[in-house]
């Protein structure tokens, strides 16, 4: 009778521990797009030694924390660092962070093809966002009033770049919340950088670091080299204290890769 009920424990312990798993991994599925996708994938070309429960998110940041510290998921990819109360958070959770850099993303700088600016500073589209230049001719522009916008669902993502880079968090919140997306002549328009996936009706802006800096446009080449001004590190999360060998090894992959593009 013993033996039997000791069976019926560990059948039930399995299949638990299958539904938690499986419960893991479709969690992760629902948020997990690129880059992770294609780490994962490239990962996998090389190493066939067990499944990963990943998540990430390029513009929902505070949610893939969130599986993270609730243990829905393994390892995650964001825009933007744990802040400190996520990191007291994990480590009150019994957790040990451990954060790498997996690549690089860009934040593109777009405005009507009928506006005469072609180019920016860092510290002019700072003070747009800010809120402090209000007016197009502050930039060397038209004597219109300057609209800012965010395509997609990355004002989130935006913020959290240029607050914890350049400026106060709560002018960016500020200025971001109080203007609806709009594609007009006078906007300005920030927008996640991916090659190929822009439209006619939009120009894209070169940016420069400083007045006597050459002016960079966003390409996949100077995102990753470091050579356009805003690139966006891409963090690469795990809770080292509990991670399995296949996350360890995933989480080393990504810090280690020798698949980015090389620099001229």
């Amino acid at each position: 009778m013993t033996w039997l009920l000791t069976l019926m424990l560990l059948f039930l312990n399995g299949v638990q521990s299958l539904a938690a798993d499986t419960a893991k991994s479709q969690r992760a599925e629902q948020l997990s797009h690129q880059p992770i996708v294609t780490l994962k994938d490239s990962y996998h070309d090389n190493h066939k030694d067990g499944n990963l429960a990943e998540s990430a998110s390029d513009c929902g940041n505070d949610e893939a924390i969130r599986t993270l510290l609730d243990k829905e998921c393994d390892v995650v990819v964001i825009s933007r660092r744990m802040r400190k109360e996520e990191i007291v958070e994990a480590e009150n959770r019994g957790m040990e962070i451990k954060e790498a850099v997996a690549g690089w993303t860009g934040i593109a700088v777009m405005v009507h093809p009928a506006n005469p600016i072609n180019e920016l500073t860092v510290y002019q589209v700072c003070k747009i966002i800010a809120g402090e230049y209000r007016m197009w001719r502050n930039v060397g522009g038209p004597a219109h009033p300057i609209s800012i916008a965010w395509s997609g669902t990355c004002g989130r993502w935006i913020v959290d770049y240029f607050a914890q880079t350049f400026l106060e968090t709560h002018n960016v919140q500020t200025v971001l919340q109080t203007n609806p997306s709009s594609d007009g002549p006078h906007t300005i328009t920030l927008m996640k950088f991916e090659e190929g996936s822009f439209q006619s009706k939009t120009k894209i802006l070169a940016i420069k670091k400083d007045v006597q800096s050459e002016a960079i446009y966003p390409s996949g080449e100077t995102v990753d080299c470091g050579t356009y001004p805003f690139r966006v590190p891409l963090r690469v999360y795990a809770d080292w204290k509990n991670a399995t060998d296949v996350t360890k090894a995933f989480f080393n992959f990504c810090s280690n890769r020798t698949d980015r593009r090389p620099c001229k």
